[in-house]
């Protein structure tokens, strides 16, 4: 008699301090880790995943969202061979609803009790506004707009006006980069899995643009050190991306360094150009309020529990 192998999948828990991911948890050796495939989908995607150590007898796959992809539901494939040439196989479907279920949930809650209740308060906050967040993305995009987000919540955004947001970015239009073949265009933000910032710029000289070209940066105020910026062509723009900003550095600048010249800018800054500008729509404007929102509970959660 062989007793039944316990499932492959045996948890979840939801990414919240810059992506919005939803990690899934494997019960796993090490020798069948190697040999595993796995698979997400969810909407239209299908990705495939790599599994992380986690620890012993425990690896992690996450699927990483766009803010409008949040309410989706995410159907994992695990398929690992055992130590005796065997194949498993098995199947879940699971979705970030799901998990922020968990977390508002009274038993959830109930760890909290006692000294931890203001994290707590804040942690539901964070929750809160990352569901509006995501639900304005999908109203923009017109991504799932059956199912919401925010449907149900005890939350409603408060109005943002561009003179609530605070900047001392740079006024890119009045930096000078003849010298180096350039001349700014545009920013743009892109919400994507992760939050990134776009500046774009017409190659004006391509021979002093290609004596920079390699040694642009940008420099993060949550890393140590600066990274080199690709530039990306796009039509008959280049633009530099700066990629990956956690949720509760949505206020922090970025330095672009093109030769002598450094340039900063913040994704809210984006926000307050939104907000500032007649021409854009309401779910613009209500996308770039509740980003500000966002960035302002997950600063408050993230000072809390450090």
């Amino acid at each position: 008699y062989e007793a039944e192998r316990n499932p492959l999948i045996v948890g979840h828990s939801l990414t919240l301090d810059g992506n919005i991911g939803v990690n899934f948890y494997f019960a796993v050796t090490d020798d069948e880790a190697d040999t595993a495939e796995v698979t997400f989908s969810w909407l239209d995607h299908t990705e495939n995943a790599v599994l992380v150590y986690y620890e012993e007898g425990l690896y992690k796959a996450t699927a990483s969202l766009a803010p409008a992809e949040l309410s989706s539901e995410i159907t994992a494939s695990i398929t690992v061979t055992d130590e005796n040439e065997e194949e498993l196989e098995e199947t879940e479907t699971y979705s970030a609803m799901d998990y922020v279920d968990t977390i508002l949930s009274d038993e959830f809650q109930a760890g909290y009790d006692g000294t931890d209740n203001q994290s707590y308060d804040n942690l539901v906050r964070l929750i809160y506004t990352m569901l509006d967040y995501a639900a304005k993305a999908q109203v923009k995009f017109n991504v799932n707009t059956d199912s919401l987000a925010n449907e149900g919540i005890d939350y409603t955004m408060q109005t943002v006006k561009a003179k609530d947001i605070p900047s001392d970015k740079t006024d890119f239009s009045k930096v000078s980069l003849s010298q180096y073949g350039l001349k700014y265009y545009g920013t743009s933000v892109v919400y994507e899995s992760t939050v990134s910032v776009r500046h774009y710029f017409k190659v004006t000289n391509q021979t002093k643009f290609d004596n920079v070209k390699y040694s642009v940066t940008f420099d993060y105020a949550w890393k140590y050190n600066p990274e080199l910026a690709e530039a990306v062509t796009k039509g008959a723009y280049i633009y530099f991306e700066c990629a990956d900003i956690p949720a509760y550095m949505l206020d922090e600048p970025v330095v672009l360094t093109i030769g002598t010249k450094t340039m900063k800018y913040t994704v809210l800054d984006y926000s307050k150009t939104v907000l500032s500008t007649s021409s854009m729509s309401q779910a613009d404007k209500d996308l770039a309020m509740a980003a500000y929102w966002y960035n302002q509970a997950a600063k408050t959660f993230f000072t809390f529990v450090s």
